[in-house]
Formats: C-alpha cells, structure tokens, sequence
C-alpha cells in the first residue's frame, strides 16, 4: 500500500460513464461510480441536494472549476456534441475521489491535506474592524 497521496483530479474521470449513483448516507450527500470503479462523493450534506439518477448511463464531458464550485457535465455524446446533458455541481472543497489504485484512502482533490497543513492559523479572532479612526 502506497503512503504517497493521489494525484488525480476530476479529469481524469473525462470520457467514463456513469454505472450507479448511490444515494446520502451519514458522511455524504451522494456518490457516482464511474465505470473505472472510482468514485465521486459528494460531502456536502447540508447544500448537497439529491442523487443525480438521471447521469446513470452518461458519460462525463465536461469538468468546469470555479472557487465557488465545481460543474460536471453530463450527457451522451455525438457527432454534433453533447446530447441529453445533465450538470452536477460541487463545492469544491467538500467532495472526494475514491477507488483510486493502491489508495484506501479517499481523497480532496481540491483541498489536498498538504496545502491544509501548510495554511497558517485562522486570524478570524484577532481581527475585528472598529471602523475609520478620526
């Protein structure tokens, strides 16, 4: 078993379809299998939504990032483009990729814990705005 943290990101997932979408547990709202066996999970349970059933079938086109969320085309592809689209959106920092090879871990690929425990301290508490000074 690898110590190393995985490196993927959605992208990799580009071009797989959808074999099921298992609905919210206790940890999550939701997770794809891809056909690949890897998994999405989305962790948002507060704003996460319900299942996306409808992407069963359908094959991941299109990731778009954003800092404010992460969107996943769905849908069938064809000579003219993508038909029967479906989008799922993300919060970037609270989904995971699973099933990786050699990982048993599941992994942020948007919040790696390295970039976290590089991160200095919140300073939220000390800093509190008074306003102009006169």
């Amino acid at each position: 078993m690898s110590d190393t943290l995985p490196t993927a990101s959605l992208d990799h997932f580009i071009g797989q379809q959808v074999t099921q979408v298992f609905p919210a547990d206790d940890a999550s709202a939701y997770t794809i299998q891809m056909d690949s066996g890897m998994v999405i999970t989305n962790k948002d349970t507060a704003n996460g939504g319900d299942p996306p059933a409808d992407i069963v079938g359908k094959v991941l086109c299109t990731v778009i990032y954003s800092e404010t969320d992460t969107r996943l085309q769905f849908g069938l592809t064809t000579t003219d483009g993508v038909a029967e689209e479906e989008w799922v959106t993300l919060s970037p920092l609270l989904y995971t990729i699973g099933g990786i090879e050699g990982q048993d871990q599941e992994y942020y690929p948007q919040n790696p814990p390295e970039i976290q425990a590089a991160l200095p301290p919140d300073p939220s508490d000390d800093r509190v705005a008074d306003g102009p000074t006169p």
